[in-house]
């Protein structure tokens, strides 16, 4: 449902229906990715799992909208465009990544079920 969500809000930002669906199944593959490497390293599916996967589903839609977004407003070839796209999001995708493991490394202190 939430690939789905963002696929709509895409079309609405980019009104492009092709770099929308590449972006939703960029979703669906890192969704994909965190939640089997949950399972490959052996946890079991808890609330705290939960959160995880959650906000690691909430940063790629983010981040993979921001740069749909700039790369759809920019002239160019696709390689032009790319660059623009990268060099432009880039500060604030780092930034919000930054700001993201800051705020959560206190989670890490927390007690869990397995300690």
């Amino acid at each position: 449902l939430s690939v789905l969500c963002a696929w709509v809000v895409l079309v609405g930002v980019t009104r492009n229906w092709w770099i929308s669906t590449m972006v939703a199944v960029i979703i669906v593959e890192i969704m994909l990715c965190v939640i089997a490497t949950v399972f490959c390293i052996g946890y079991e599916m808890d609330i705290f799992v939960s959160t995880f996967v959650a906000l690691t589903i909430g940063l790629a839609i983010d981040y993979s909208v921001h740069i749909a977004h700039f790369y759809v407003h920019s002239q160019g070839n696709r390689f032009e465009r790319t660059q623009y796209a990268l060099a432009e999001i880039a500060v604030s995708v780092i930034g919000g990544a930054i700001t993201t493991i800051i705020a959560g490394l206190p989670l890490f202190a927390a007690p869990t079920a397995t300690n």
